[in-house]
């Protein structure tokens, strides 16, 4: 039975045009098909292709009855007799393609066969898509991780193969993937359009791994307004781990749970060590058993961090690339101690709402309230109005289009953090109250999270009083720093 499905596409207008000329449905980032629409488009596709090899003997045919056999992906280890089980390097990733190339059972060379990990991610791509093509002629996959790696792999095989050759024939392969159930993001999307205007092999797989996604949420009350906020991981076996700000989260899942097969356990002894910055992946990665470069953004996994079990997820309250350390009493005090000892700076929380205020994260009790919808703060993302009913459901998204306050970044004239509180006017008007300030070193700039009415535009200059203080203040744009919110996801 067919049913009306939808996709998202964060951040990428141009697959959301791409879809709506054959004439989906386009809500905000969501793309929606009608019944039978989706299954239109992918007719449209030929059933079978060939992907040509720099060895005409070794071009395959890729659907149809074709069975094309190619090794595995992405494993951080590597094992043999000589030097055991150990992280992948280079040298690791150019021997496997050569065994591929080599084995008559392997039609294909795959993409990144082991990760490479004594090379910085960042150029990882340019010696992996090197080597298929240098040591291989079998097809293999270019890099999909950011829109210059794929653009990169690109230019790899055009000097190989020839620009008409690559305009006439596809040549490599690219494997998209969704970030979260019916989610592509920008990288992937963006990916997706690079490969695909090169006239090369794009594969969109709906593949997803249960078990090791979180989720960003609002808790509602009946009313549709924030009881609060947190993350939510599914760890697999029917367990969740949910961990939330200082709202009403725990009254709430109980009051759910009656009546139902569930249990809520309130842990009191679990831990949760932050390890953000430029820095954070290289270090952590030296001391862990798993390659934290092939977590993904709001993925988490089980892991061992100095000989010490814990769950290390992506997430963050910085702005910055980070990972967020889950691990019992028993063992966060000698984490944190050889955290130390490797080079991490300890910060106090005054520190992180610094950080959190430049990236234009909200504080549950601060920037957001009981007082307020997910729409007025601008979490209207975390509103689901296909999923089955639920708490303020009804009402939430009779909310929409009826905000009260916006949240907004102030760039503030002023020499140092303001108290908060201040009253924000508009030609003598009260239009706002600033929530939360802070004095950014690193932008020489006094900024503030605050609520106005809506309509005010980017750029509204208003007048700040309170405090003993009367200044102005302007709208800026959010997040203030890092706008692109690459340092986040790169």
């Amino acid at each position: 039975m067919l049913t009306k499905i939808g996709v998202e596409f964060r951040g990428d207008h141009e697959a959301l045009e791409l879809f709506a000329a054959p004439g989906a449905r386009v809500d905000g980032e969501r793309v929606r098909f009608e019944p039978g629409h989706a299954r239109a488009l992918c007719a449209t596709a030929p059933p079978e292709f060939r992907l040509h090899s720099q060895d005409p003997a070794k071009t395959v045919t890729l659907g149809g009855d074709n069975v094309v056999l190619m090794p595995g992906y992405g494993s951080p280890f590597v094992s043999d007799l000589s030097k055991g089980r150990r992280y992948a390097t280079l040298e690791d990733f150019r021997n496997v393609v050569k065994l591929t190339y080599s084995s008559p059972a392997l039609h294909h060379s795959r993409g990144t066969v082991v990760e490479p990990t004594d090379v910085p991610v960042n150029k990882r791509h340019l010696d992996m898509v090197s080597a298929h093509l240098t040591m291989s002629t079998k097809p293999f996959m270019g890099s999909v991780t950011a829109p210059d790696r794929a653009q990169d792999s690109i230019e790899m095989a055009r000097l190989v193969f020839g620009h008409d050759v690559m305009e006439r024939d596809a040549v490599m392969q690219a494997n998209i993937n969704v970030n979260s159930p019916l989610v592509f993001d920008d990288t992937m999307s963006s990916a997706l359009h690079i490969y695909a205007n090169a006239g090369q092999c794009v594969c969109v797989s709906p593949a997803i791994f249960t078990g090791a996604k979180a989720a960003y949420l609002c808790a509602l009350i009946d009313q549709g307004r924030i009881a609060d906020d947190a993350i939510v991981s599914n760890n697999g076996d029917n367990e969740w781990m949910i961990v939330h700000c200082s709202g009403d989260t725990m009254a709430l899942l109980e009051a759910s749970a009656a009546g139902r097969d569930v249990q809520i356990n309130f842990i009191d002894d679990l831990h949760d060590l932050s390890v953000h910055g430029p820095a954070s992946l290289e270090i952590l990665n030296a001391h862990t058993d798993i390659d934290l470069a092939e977590l993904a953004y709001f993925d988490h996994t089980p892991a061992t961090l100095f000989d010490h079990p814990c769950r290390i997820s992506r997430t963050g309250y910085s702005g910055e690339r980070g990972y967020e350390i889950f691990a019992d009493g028993t063992v966060i005090t000698d984490i944190w101690g050889k955290l130390v000892q490797v080079g991490v700076m300890p910060c106090s929380f005054a520190a992180l709402d610094k950080v959190r205020i430049e990236a234009g994260l909200l504080f549950y009790g601060y920037d957001m309230t009981a007082e307020n919808t997910p729409w007025e703060v601008g979490l209207g993302f975390t509103v689901s109005t296909t999923k089955a009913d639920y708490r303020g459901k009804a009402a939430v998204v009779a909310a929409k289009g009826a905000e009260k306050v916006n949240n907004v970044c102030l760039d503030i004239d002023h020499p140092d953090m303001v108290p908060g509180g201040e009253t924000l006017s508009l030609d003598g008007e009260p239009v706002g109250v600033i929530n939360s300030p802070c004095y950014s070193h690193r932008m020489g700039k006094s900024l503030a999270l605050a609520h106005v009415v809506p309509g005010l535009a980017v750029g509204t200059k208003l007048t700040m009083s309170g405090g003993g203080l009367n200044t102005q203040a302007t709208i800026a744009a959010l997040p203030i720093y890092n706008p692109t919110k690459l340092r986040t996801h790169e």
